[in-house]
């Protein structure tokens, strides 16, 4: 039996980049709901023990911040080397500081701002 490991790369063809973007999206909103699962559950289970009146919508946050981050993730993994590749660079050198970079402001970003905003 052999094992086919699946593997994201930039598409080959013109035309398929829209559809890696969205296939990418949509990878990101599953592993993000997942993910996000089990670390409201967790939240909430903290806040919960603490007496924290706000334990549900802090797991609904952290839920959410999860989510926008791991789409984030996967459409700027798909984006940032695909635009660099288009205008000449390599991608394999040049990427990784964007992604980096735009995964960490937009994650942070999003559970501090959904914080803000949803818990008073």
């Amino acid at each position: 039996m052999s094992w086919k490991i699946a593997t994201t790369a930039p598409a080959k063809k013109a035309g398929k980049e829209r559809d890696l973007v969205k296939k990418e999206a949509w990878l990101g909103f599953y592993n993000g709901s997942l993910t996000g699962l089990v670390a409201g559950v967790g939240m909430l289970a903290v806040a919960a023990y603490q007496g924290n009146p706000n334990a549900i919508m802090l797991s609904i946050v952290v839920w959410a911040a999860l989510v926008g981050a791991c789409v984030t993730s996967g459409v700027c993994g798909a984006m940032i080397p695909l635009t660099l590749k288009r205008f000449g660079l390599d991608p394999a050198t040049a990427s990784s500081i964007f992604l980096t970079t735009a995964t960490d402001v937009v994650s942070m970003g999003m559970l501090l701002g959904l914080a803000a905003l949803f818990i008073r």
